[in-house]
């Protein structure tokens, strides 16, 4: 059988093919309802004769959380060294930037606050003494 064009159909029958189209709507819908309570049904079930989950063979990834501080590294570095116009050997900026309450996780913090004075433009490094100081602007 050919088919036909919309433009073919009366009325009465486009409204005859709306509601039969209707009726497997609904009648599709009651039918996942009942097979999604059934389904459900299943998996409850099987997790009760399973037991709780067992781990993962693989190692899951350890997230650690990372301290906030209320300052950066570098604000804090920069007020420990206006504090004292002399300057701090790196050893000494570590030992004060712990002092000063900063929270970190580091493995090598001694290298993270080099990393930090290095990488500024207002922090230099004296030669002969190895001190770091701010640089007079």
């Amino acid at each position: 059988m050919a088919k036909q064009k919309l433009a073919d159909f009366s009325v009465v029958e486009l409204e005859k093919l709306l509601a039969t189209k209707r009726d497997r709507v609904t009648q599709l819908a009651n039918k996942k309802t009942s097979l999604q309570t059934e389904l459900n049904a299943v998996e409850q079930e099987l997790s009760s004769l399973q037991g709780p989950a067992s781990p993962s063979p693989r190692r899951q990834r350890i997230r650690r959380k990372r301290p906030k501080n209320v300052q950066s590294l570098a604000v804090v570095v920069n007020k420990i060294l206006e504090a004292h116009s002399a300057g701090h050997t790196l050893e000494e900026l570590v030992s004060k930037v712990s002092e000063s309450g900063y929270k970190t996780k580091a493995k090598n913090f001694k290298n993270v606050v080099y990393q930090c004075v290095y990488n500024s433009t207002a922090i230099g490094r004296d030669k002969k003494s190895g001190r770091f100081r701010l640089l007079k602007k």
